[in-house]
């Protein structure tokens, strides 16, 4: 067997044998018992509901950053956006404030389609896009759970959040041009 065919052999199942030996050690450190457990109490239909609704998640995401990297350059493929997002998703779930995301970056830098710098910043965009469906969702919620106050609840956590983006919109800006110089980001 030749060096390259080894290396190539290496890089395609090592990972794969690696996440499979972290999920036995998972499932023999927490006992088997405890994951039957807790689908039986969430019941087969539920947790298959669950599973479906991630599709639509999923699909929406990825195309979001295709549409992110194609507005950098073109011929980024659905397919290679939906390998990014599920590389940076298992990544993601393992590390820190989910950091393992910026993985997604390297997709469209292997495929030359820009520079590290730039793919690394649409991740940073995708996750402020993020934050700002949360917050939103975070807001219809707040609607909907606390009856009694969530009118002015809410109106308050709009403005006070509205009024803090005004206060600090300078330095925001002044955060993305000091990011932009620093990373070399053409458009």
């Amino acid at each position: 067997m030749s060096e390259r065919t080894v290396r190539s052999y290496l890089q395609t199942w090592l990972p794969r044998l690696v996440g499979i030996a972290i999920l036995f050690y998972i499932l023999h450190r927490i006992g088997l018992k405890t994951p039957k457990e807790l689908l039986g109490r969430l019941g087969l239909p539920a947790f298959f509901g669950i599973l479906l609704l991630n599709i639509p998640h999923i699909t929406f995401k990825a195309l979001r950053w295709k549409t992110l990297v194609d507005r950098r350059s073109s011929g980024y493929s659905f397919l290679h956006a939906l390998h990014a997002y599920f590389a940076g998703i298992a990544l993601g779930i393992v590390t820190p404030g989910r950091a393992g995301e910026f993985f997604r970056a390297m997709f469209p830098v292997r495929a030359h389609l820009m520079s590290l710098s730039s793919s690394l910043a649409m991740v940073l965009c995708d996750r402020i896009y993020d934050l700002g469906f949360l917050l939103t969702l975070s807001f219809i919620a707040t609607l909907w759970v606390i009856p009694g106050y969530a009118p002015v609840l809410a109106a308050l956590c709009f403005f006070s959040g509205a009024l803090l983006f005004l206060i600090f919109q300078k330095k925001i800006d002044g955060l993305f041009l000091r990011m932009v110089r620093r990373w070399r980001i053409t458009p």
